[in-house]
């Protein structure tokens, strides 16, 4: 079982492929074993099965030992390629592990660029908009004096009309109540 760790991804994939590197060169030995045990006991089992065989297959029975010969055959040549094959997987699970940390690192460098400048143009946004911004706040102040002139002109205008009319309505209070 591969080793527990807390390091993500990419570790865990490692430690499995490192582990399975580990084994394979005893995974390759076992079937090379299994392969002679096999290439040995084919043609005696064939010899016994042709002589055991009722009569209506002894035509299958005859060919027995051939096949069993030729199965020892494969037998043998899978035992002679299982070690190199063990090897050869053994070391692609290593070359494999070897890499995945380089990779992860590559990934975390590229996305904290990407985030570095995500943050430089957002930062660049920013500051173009407030330039942009800039005349039309000044725009708006200055309307707003403006507004703000324009009203109190026109309310000391009616405050001198509304004094106007108290005066003359006065005047003809007085005459009224004369």
């Amino acid at each position: 079982m591969a080793k527990k760790s807390k390091g993500g991804l990419a570790e865990t994939a490692s430690n499995i492929l490192s582990e399975i590197a580990e084994r394979a060169p005893a995974v390759a030995k076992k079937a090379a074993d299994v392969g002679r045990t096999v290439a040995k006991k084919a043609p005696g089992v064939a010899k016994t099965v042709a002589d055991k065989a009722p009569k209506a297959m002894r035509g299958i029975a005859e060919k027995a030992p051939a096949v069993a010969k030729k199965t020892a055959d494969v037998g043998r040549t899978v035992a002679r390629k299982a070690p190199d094959v063990g090897r050869k997987v053994a070391k692609a699970s290593r070359d494999a592990a070897q890499k995945l940390p380089g990779r992860a690192q590559r990934a975390r460098e590229a996305a904290a660029g990407a985030a570095a400048t995500a943050a430089a143009v957002a930062k660049d946004t920013g500051q173009k908009a407030k330039a942009a911004s800039a005349p039309a706040v000044t725009a708006a102040k200055e309307a707003a004096k403006k507004t703000a002139g324009a009203a109190k002109k026109t309310a000391g205008a009616a405050s001198d009309g509304a004094k106007t009319v108290a005066s003359t309505a006065k005047r003809a209070a007085k005459k009224a109540t004369s």
